[in-house]
């Protein structure tokens, strides 16, 4: 495998994990802070709610008639009609419930009269819990509570999850979307920066091939101004001073080649005189020759030819031929001599 295939095989799915856990905690946060904003813009419509009964209260004991059930009945009314004057968003709603769990007032008149001492939301909200998630009409809800002591209630600001989520949710996938885009980038640049990156190191392998090769000649272009361009400058020394040590190898080599030459041409040449020398040592001193045929006798008693013997003695060999005086002592009396030589 190959280290730019190692590198982005290692780094793309650590950047799509990171860029998948940044949208993961982005949505995270984002539902946390609309959590948080509905916690607060509940509890702000709650204060409202509670200032209204407080005022109904107020309106009874100003004019002694907290003591007079009818009274009190028509006050609660009266609260129960201020809660649907309130702005309360999309579907977000006041509901009352009293100390026994029955629900007093709520915008969903079918819903008066039930009980919901039976919901475990509603045993940990009378044990002093503020908040609350229930379902309702098969949706869940987050209600903020207050308890109101002069008429035993507990009063809710609610509002359906879905309705302060939904922006999270509509958002999600353009999250997943800009995620996916910014992977897609991050790679593209990834991809070029580390092909900028690898670029000079196939320079390096393949001037690394040319010397293998034995081309020493070979240099790596490389005009970086980083680490990759130290190491091309290392390497183009290496490959020069190589170079170098080649050359004066082969001046060496030839130089060991014609001295070898030189001492086989010396030996050949030693071999010649000492043989010469031998030859020269043979015909040393009184040489036996036959007064009449003029044969000379060898060291082992023979007579020879005296061209035989100078041929073997002598690096020469004979022409013959004869003197004019020999000419005509033997064929001076002959007709083709006399027409020849006397016209």
């Amino acid at each position: 495998m190959k280290i730019t295939t190692k590198f982005l095989s290692f780094l793309l799915p650590s950047i799509f994990m990171v860029i998948l856990t940044m949208s993961a905690v982005n949505y995270h946060y984002s539902i946390k802070a609309l959590n948080n904003l509905a916690e607060t813009w509940l509890s702000g419509r709650l204060i409202e709610a509670m200032q209204m009964v407080d005022e109904q209260e107020k309106n009874l004991r100003d004019y002694q008639l907290e003591t007079v059930e009818g009274s009190r009945i028509k006050a609660q009314v009266d609260a129960g009609k201020s809660f649907e004057s309130m702005d309360m968003g999309n579907q977000g709603y006041i509901f009352v419930v009293n100390a026994k769990g029955i629900i007093k007032i709520h915008p969903d008149k079918s819903k008066i009269g039930l009980t919901l001492s039976n919901k475990d939301w509603f045993r940990k909200v009378k044990s002093g819990a503020a908040k609350a998630v229930f379902v309702s009409n098969d949706k869940r809800h987050l209600a903020i509570s207050k308890y109101f002591q002069p008429w035993d209630w507990y009063i809710f600001a609610a509002d359906p999850i879905e309705d302060y989520y939904g922006p999270a949710k509509r958002v999600k996938p353009y999250l997943l979307i800009i995620g996916c885009l910014g992977f897609f980038f991050i790679t593209v640049l990834i991809v070029i920066l580390v092909h900028r990156l690898m670029h000079p190191l196939k320079k390096l392998v393949e001037s690394a091939k040319q010397i293998g090769n034995g081309n020493f000649d070979t240099s790596v272009p490389v005009r970086t101004k980083d680490e990759f361009a130290h190491l091309a400058k290392e390497f183009n020394d290496m490959a020069r001073n190589l170079n170098k040590l080649t050359v004066s190898r082969n001046e060496l080599e030839n130089e060991i080649g014609q001295k070898e030459r030189a001492e086989k041409e010396r030996e050949t040449l030693i071999k010649k005189l000492k043989e010469a020398l031998n030859e020269i040592k043979t015909l040393k001193g009184i040489i036996p020759i036959c007064a009449h045929c003029k044969k000379i006798r060898d060291d082992q008693g023979y007579w020879n030819i005296l061209e035989a013997y100078l041929e073997k003695h002598f690096e020469a060999s004979f022409s013959h031929g004869m003197c004019p005086e020999c000419i005509k002592t033997l064929y001076g009396d002959e007709d083709w001599y006399k027409t020849r030589f006397y016209k």
